[in-house]
């Protein structure tokens, strides 16, 4: 290992144009990840500590290259002051907004995304003096690694669902840093052909829906949008980007609207059931729990729910406490049917109304 950052500090010398230092006299402690998918900022964690009994004034130099010792970027901070004996945090480095990248694909790319390509790389860190002098410096090996799909939830892979307006909804994309708001979602959706793939689908047909600049992980198909035809089958896609690309794609899914001129039960094992904001003429059946999912981008805070049952006219609705601990978002919901005093075999229709006004609605019918 010694071998090698020896020789990867030959170029370095060149790129940063002052001599190998004897002794170190600033302390550099790399933070950033040694693996994962790496971005430009993350790169930049690092500590400096004056170790001398001297104060001084200098820059901290970032330089990234490739296994080859190719130069990928490099990147200065604003100068410091370093009183003896200091401690400077990845915090309080001010770097400069301009990064010089090299020329080779692989900063092509960073400089496009924000994310390094998978591969191996080398980051070193330099202090000099603001009169040249190479007070310290430490290098590392880094992996970058392709950055994991996240998933989308719901309609599942497959579903069939009832609602003409449903709720698309996906996981938050993690593992970047960026500006506070600079990530956003883009929803593709078009109707699937016969013998064609999801994937095929989102990449040649005409979008039916697009949405971008989205800053929630769900979206209520809108109602001005084209409407979901009754049998038919449809695929979507998630993309998530930053200013400067796309950053990763979830996997391309398919769902089947299925519409229902009875009332027909369907047994529930142990899965969530999204609510809808029309009452649906389907009820799911559950067991031990009413089983709910709620997707939360209002903000709210307290849901209250009422009760009614659907095949009694003089029934009235019974209010209960309002579900607990509601986070913006997925949010799923147990409520055991023990305690709600339901009857076996009769039809419900539970209901809340959020502080905007949109009324969701969930019907069900209690096994035993």
């Amino acid at each position: 290992m010694n071998r090698l950052l020896y020789f990867l500090l030959l170029p370095l010398a060149f790129l940063l144009g002052s001599p190998v230092a004897q002794a170190q006299t600033v302390s550099i402690v790399d933070l950033s990840p040694p693996s994962g998918p790496l971005q430009i900022d993350q790169l930049r964690w690092a500590t400096v500590s004056n170790l001398g009994g001297e104060a001084m004034r200098g820059t901290l130099t970032l330089v990234l290259t490739n296994a080859t010792g190719e130069p990928i970027a490099r990147s200065v901070t604003n100068p410091l002051d370093l009183a003896p004996r200091q401690v400077i945090g990845q915090n309080e480095l001010w770097w400069s907004s301009q990064v010089v990248f090299g020329s080779v694909p692989a900063a092509a790319a960073l400089r496009q995304t924000g994310l390094l390509p998978p591969g191996e790389y080398n980051l070193c860190f330099e202090f000099n003096t603001l009169d040249g002098t190479r007070a310290g410096v430490t290098c590392s090996e880094k992996r970058a690694t392709p950055l994991s799909q996240f998933r989308l939830l719901f309609p599942s892979d497959g579903a069939r669902v009832t609602e003409r307006q449903p709720i698309l909804s996906w996981e938050p994309a993690l593992g970047f840093v960026s500006e506070p708001g600079d990530l956003r979602y883009e929803l593709h959706l078009t109707q699937l052909r016969p013998g064609q793939s999801p994937q095929e689908a989102i990449e040649r047909n005409a979008p039916l829906l697009t949405r971008a600049q989205l800053t929630t992980t769900s979206l209520l198909y809108p109602a001005g949008a084209p409407e979901l035809q009754p049998k038919a089958t449809y695929a979507w896609r998630v993309n998530v980007y930053n200013g400067r690309g796309v950053l990763a794609n979830s996997a391309t899914w398919r769902f089947t609207l299925q519409q229902k001129d009875v009332a027909e039960e369907t047994p529930q094992a142990g899965g969530y059931v999204m609510v809808a904001t029309t009452p649906d003429r389907q009820f799911c059946v559950f067991d031990r729990a009413v089983n709910l999912a709620f997707d939360n981008n209002e903000g709210v805070t307290d849901l209250e729910y009422t009760i009614v049952d659907v095949g009694d006219t003089d029934w009235k609705p019974k209010s209960y406490p309002p579900l607990p601990r509601v986070v913006p978002g997925l949010n799923t919901f147990s409520i055991p049917v023990n305690r709600l005093g339901l009857k076996k075999d009769r039809r419900y229709q539970l209901q809340f109304t959020t502080p905007r006004g949109q009324a969701y609605f969930l019907r069900f019918k209690r096994a035993t």
